[in-house]
């Protein structure tokens, strides 16, 4: 086999410059150099005539070494090699295998070939990316509903946790699931950000006036320990008491008394309507004493009259 750099054939040209610029390699290659590889068969005779052979039956395995300008010298690429094969202006593109400066293919035809090859970046390693470890939530202020009302998320705080301890606030990212204004009863908020979920209760109450269940009947108006029971209002206390000694007397103040004959009449009685206290009994207790005492005397000075006559 004969390999040698070939010239380039007008034909040849543009047949590989349609298989570069086609839907395989979308020009992605380029052009690095063409061969002309051609086998032949010699056969004995005086002349040990050689006779070129195009084609045969089975592949054979080629390998090339690279010319030096071809060889990548640049670490911060990766260089992959191809061959477009150029059989009877048909093109062909054939893989292939580095192995140093060594590249190898398989072919079953002879021809002109296109060696062609891609540089692509070295993909630099990067520092590890922190992940997502956990969620801080606090939940809003607000966490007593009516059948009706909207969610408030007045308060509530996301703050994302990440592998390396950093954190940030993600309240504005974060998804919130599981309200229903709609449905009575406690319900269970999820707050969600990316793969990670935490969760707040929130209790919804039917409209109208229901008592709180921690609230006791007859908590809110409890006795005072002060106040005795009849403190207040003694039984009989309303009525005018009379002092029943046949004096004529009552416990209300009276008016003209001692009339011409001698005889004690009472009149213009008031009638007091509150019991008396202590300081009231001592005065009127005083008060029946002097009347009794004014009796007295006037029944002496009658009797004298009576005896001057």
């Amino acid at each position: 086999m004969k390999e040698e750099i070939a010239q380039r054939a007008p034909a040849d040209i543009q047949a590989v410059e349609n298989t570069l610029a086609g839907d395989v390699l979308n020009n992605q290659y380029v052009e690095g150099a063409y061969l002309d590889l051609s086998l032949f068969k010699t056969i004995e005779d005086d002349e040990n005539t050689k006779k070129a052979i195009t084609e045969t039956a089975k592949e054979v395995t080629i390998e090339l070494t690279l010319p030096e300008n071809l060889v990548n010298a640049d670490p911060s690429f990766n260089r992959a090699y191809k061959v477009i094969r150029i059989h009877n202006g048909e093109p062909s593109i054939l893989d292939t295998i580095l192995e140093g400066i060594k590249l190898t293919f398989k072919t079953d035809r002879f021809s002109t070939y296109a060696l062609v090859y891609n540089d692509a970046p070295v993909e630099q390693p990067t520092p590890d990316t922190p992940t997502l470890t956990d969620l801080q939530v606090t939940p809003p202020v607000k966490t007593e509903y009516t059948v009706g009302e909207e969610l408030d998320t007045t308060g509530l705080a996301v703050t994302a946790v990440y592998s390396d301890g950093t954190s940030s606030d993600v309240t504005g990212e974060a998804v919130l699931t599981g309200y229903n204004k709609d449905q009575a009863g406690e319900q269970t908020i999820t707050v969600s950000y990316k793969e990670v979920s935490k969760t707040f209760q929130v209790v919804v109450k039917e409209s109208g006036d229901k008592p709180n269940p921690d609230d006791k009947p007859g908590t809110d108006d409890k006795p005072n320990p002060d106040d005795k029971p009849g403190t207040d209002d003694k039984p009989g206390t309303d009525n005018n008491q009379n002092s029943g000694n046949g004096s004529g007397q009552n416990n209300a103040n009276t008016n003209n008394q001692n009339s011409g004959s001698g005889s004690s009449q009472t009149s213009g009685t008031k009638t007091v309507s509150s019991s008396p206290q202590t300081g009231d009994t001592q005065n009127i207790m005083l008060f029946v004493c002097m009347m009794i005492l004014a009796g007295g005397a006037a029944t002496v000075i009658l009797a004298k009259r009576r005896r001057v006559r």
